[in-house]
């Protein structure tokens, strides 16, 4: 981490000089590292650093920001295409609430199922659980990237996403089958005005 600052310093002094005043070493010191843990992509530290001076409320989640599209760039597959493990909302207001049950045995399932696919995947999931999720799930799954929705660039041509499992509870299924039953009857509904 110190050539890292080293090599920033060298090539923009002036931004140096400015985030020493602005963010406490510390910070800085833990936002890189954690970076680093993530294994993110470093390459635009004068971003991070313009990030960090804003002092936002969540550093690390600033700081992944910044990085833009390079930050999932190393998931993507030779057709641009993010291949994800989504969870489903229900299953993200137990995990605010700290509960890790539902998702731990669902996620279990999903890995286990994927882990004959020959592509990279990343688990998916909103930015506010997305630092939190990692924490939990890094030393089970320490080679499963955790991104938040928000750290895809969709403006990118061509980023697609491809979801491939999704962690959720039995109500989410309930939902599924309540939206697919009201479906159906609605187009028979439909159907029959038509022929009237």
């Amino acid at each position: 981490m110190e050539e890292l600052l080293a090599e920033f310093e060298a090539h923009s002094p002036t931004l140096a000089a400015q985030a020493r005043r602005r963010i406490p070493l510390a910070e800085l010191g833990w936002v890189l590292q954690a970076l680093i843990d993530e294994r993110a992509p470093l390459v635009r530290v004068g971003d991070i650093v313009k990030a960090l001076m804003k002092r936002p409320p969540s550093p690390l989640a600033a700081a992944r920001l910044a990085l833009g599209p390079d930050l999932v760039r190393p998931y993507l597959d030779d057709e641009e295409t993010l291949h994800v493990i989504g969870v489903s909302r229900l299953v993200e207001a137990q995990l605010a609430r700290g509960y890790y049950r539902t998702f731990f045995r669902e996620l279990e399932a999903e890995m286990s199922r994927l882990s004959v696919r020959p592509f990279p995947f990343v688990l998916l999931c909103s930015d506010e659980v997305r630092h939190a999720v990692r924490r939990r799930v890094h030393p089970l799954y320490p080679n499963l990237p955790v991104i938040a929705w928000n750290e895809i660039h969709f403006d990118r041509t061509g980023v697609g996403v491809n979801t491939v499992g999704l962690i959720k509870t039995p109500e989410d299924i309930r939902n599924f089958y309540r939206m697919a039953d009201s479906y159906r009857k609605w187009k028979a509904r439909a159907a029959r005005k038509g022929q009237i």
